[in-house]
């Protein structure tokens, strides 16, 4: 991406959102740890819902492992091709695990003053009861109720699906701030939602309670890969101003 001196940082962000796309074939040049690692820590400034975090990048490298999970992708050549798969994976331990190292980061030197350190154990204690509670099996009929009376309620997250599905949500942020900051370093992605999720969680032995929500291919665009014209629908359907 080129930086001109005089640009604002909003002409900054334009230029780098239209610089990321959806590649579907590249060229096989490797991507270092350093850069993956860096692409990483600023996805995790993402937002979460109370801050749970509740996701993990799982950056595939290795040969075999990568040949292990590309079939699993529906034949994409993106899978296939690509120097990374960063597999997003999110669930309710991850979102604990989370809540757990914030606690124990607010227990330390955490540079806060101590009006904020009760606040965030207070969000901390009221996050674990909601994450303790909030997967009752008793929640899901009861949503399924609502749901019916108003379509709004199919999103609260109560239940176990509805928990999962708030993790997801928090996940899918960092995951598109990952696509912009892999844009940043130069590099091209895509994004896969095609993909056989019990095999690749088979595949990473993940625990049962995660999910796969989003496979990401990370690399340098090959040089016959199709980057046409973007079409969007009209900001008319797409923006409403009330």
């Amino acid at each position: 991406m080129n930086i001109v001196a005089n640009d604002s940082p909003a002409d900054h962000f334009a230029r780098l959102n239209g610089r990321r796309r959806a590649v579907r074939r590249f060229d096989g040049q490797p991507v270092s740890d350093a850069t993956l690692l860096a692409i990483c820590s600023q996805a995790q400034l993402a937002p979460s819902s109370r801050n749970s975090q509740p996701y993990r990048f799982l950056c595939v490298r290795s040969p075999a492992l990568k040949a292990a999970i590309a079939p699993l992708c529906n034949g994409q050549a993106a899978a296939r091709t690509a120097a990374a798969l960063v597999v997003v994976v999110a669930g309710r331990p991850l979102a604990m695990e989370t809540l757990n190292a914030w606690g124990q980061h607010l227990a330390g030197d955490c540079g806060l003053d101590q009006r904020s350190i009760a606040h965030h154990r207070a969000e901390l204690k009221q996050s674990r009861v909601f994450l303790r509670i909030g997967v009752w099996p008793i929640w899901s009929p009861l949503v399924s109720l609502f749901t019916l009376v108003q379509p709004a309620n199919s999103l609260l997250p109560l239940g176990r699906m509805g928990v999962r599905h708030w993790t997801v949500r928090s996940s899918l942020y960092a995951a598109q701030s990952f696509l912009l900051a892999a844009s940043a370093y130069g590099l091209d992605t895509c994004p896969m939602e095609g993909f056989c999720a019990p095999k690749v969680a088979k595949t990473l032995q993940l625990p049962r309670d995660l999910v796969v929500p989003l496979i990401i291919a990370v690399g340098h665009a090959a040089a016959d890969a199709r980057c046409e014209p973007r079409w969007r629908k009209p900001r008319a359907l797409a923006v409403e101003l009330l």
